[in-house]
């Protein structure tokens, strides 16, 4: 029950800032949709370092589908839906930390911080690669099956 009540104000916020930053409000709705999938999926994960990766694959990989369906830059997607995953109140106890004088929980707190934003980002371009190497390979075979379709009428024509 508490993961449906996260969810859902998981979408609402995304789809708010969405709206806010100017997107359409169809595209503002996927991105909050896909954006509180990614929490979820944090949650659902037993260490943070876990869910920071598998939520930002799961997250990147909605966005990049959607991105194609929608025919809308993936980036909108993938910015909208990491405000969920972002660890900014790591960032405030590591600054927190700091300004106390405890050097140490700063540098952990500081490291266990910028260690899921790492894995944020590597899922991120990870996804991102693959879909442009794949899509790249379906140009490349697409272009060959129009040559070969090409020759084939000219073969055509000179038999007529």
């Amino acid at each position: 029950m508490i993961y449906i009540y996260k969810y859902i104000v998981c979408l609402v916020v995304i789809f708010l800032v969405g709206l806010s930053l100017r997107t359409k409000p169809m595209v503002s709705f996927i991105a909050g949709a896909c954006g509180a999938v990614g929490y979820v999926v944090y949650l659902l994960c037993p260490t943070p370092p876990l869910g920071f990766l598998l939520s930002s694959l799961v997250l990147a990989l909605l966005g990049e589908i959607f991105a194609r369906v929608c025919k809308v830059p993936s980036s909108i997607f993938m910015v909208l839906g990491i405000y969920p995953l972002v660890p900014g109140i790591a960032l405030y106890k590591t600054m927190a930390h700091a300004f106390s004088g405890d050097y140490s929980q700063a540098l952990q707190t500081g490291a266990d911080a910028l260690i899921g934003i790492a894995l944020m980002a590597v899922s991120f371009a990870f996804v991102t690669v693959s879909f442009r190497i794949i899509a790249s390979h379906r140009n490349q075979n697409n272009k060959k099956q129009v040559a070969e379709c090409e020759e084939q009428d000219k073969i055509c024509e000179k038999m007529i």
